[in-house]
């Protein structure tokens, strides 16, 4: 036994000599590591509409994917990303029985009316309604009833101030001069003003004048409503756009007093108007 470790020895010493003067010197040593399994990317940013392919990096064994909300995102069976709708969900990648997880945020385009604006501006959103105003007007938002609610922006102090009103129909939208006749049979003065006596301020209220037109957006024709009144012995205008598209009934309100012109800012709006 011994001589044959004395065997080795020599053999190793000898081998270790030969390469020390035979063999070349490597200035660099280079070290073989296993492959590291993780996915292409953990987090990312899409558009509604818009895709990404995702890829698991350093196997080539079987991968199962899977959406945590499909509503969302969906993914294929090879990693494609595709965003749905406005959120946060998860993709994640099974692979060896380990999975590994990606965060994809979801967000809808900017309104290109937002860039359009003569003023600074800002979008906002009513429910799945989105449009564009004037980037100092507050918004509160109050639900009004089922599918329903309303968005109101002061403008300055009132009666200076716009309404936006957004009910979910789930239903498609109505013939356009059914929708207008419908409109002027509900919308009079004497019915208006059997409203308002109802109330301690519509005792004060005198309505002088109403007209409609139509308005072409590029959502489809609105009714137009003006009505001029005296509110406390103040002139008022009052204007309403009423739109009706599948699914939604949008109205855009503002009354003035003369001192703020509302009506290029409203009809900003509804031209800018889009559903997510």
């Amino acid at each position: 036994m011994k001589n044959i470790l004395k065997k080795m020895l020599i053999t190793v010493m000898v081998l270790s000599l030969i390469s020390m003067t035979e063999l070349p010197v490597l200035s660099n040593t280079s070290v073989v590591q296993a492959a590291t399994i993780k996915l292409s990317a953990s987090s990312v940013k899409l558009q509604v509409g818009k895709s990404k392919q995702l890829k698991m990096v350093g196997t080539t064994a079987k991968v199962t994917w899977k959406s945590s909300n499909k509503k969302v995102a969906t993914v294929t069976a090879k990693g494609k990303v595709t965003a749905v709708s406005e959120g946060t969900v998860v993709i994640s990648a099974t692979v060896n029985k380990k999975t590994y997880s990606c965060m994809v945020l979801v967000k809808y385009p900017e309104n290109p009316y937002l860039s359009k604006a003569d003023f600074t501006a800002k979008e906002v959103s009513i429910g799945d309604i989105n449009f564009v105003v004037p980037k100092e007007w507050k918004l509160s938002i109050a639900e009004m009833e089922e599918n329903s609610n309303i968005g109101t922006f002061s403008v300055n102090k009132q009666p200076n101030i716009m309404n936006i009103y957004v009910q979910k129909t789930g239903e498609p939208a109505m013939d356009y001069e059914d929708a207008k006749a419908l409109l002027k049979d509900q919308f009079t003065p004497e019915k208006l003003m059997s409203s308002l006596a109802e109330t301690e301020q519509g005792k004060n209220i005198t309505i002088k004048d109403m007209k409609f037109s139509d308005v072409k957006t590029a959502n489809g024709t609105a009714v137009l409503a003006k009505v001029k009144l005296k509110y406390y012995g103040v002139e008022l205008n009052q204007t309403a756009y009423g739109l009706m598209i599948d699914n939604y009934t949008i109205v855009i309100t503002y009354t003035e007093d003369g001192t703020n012109d509302l009506q290029k800012k409203a009809e900003f709006a509804l031209g800018s108007l889009r559903v997510k």
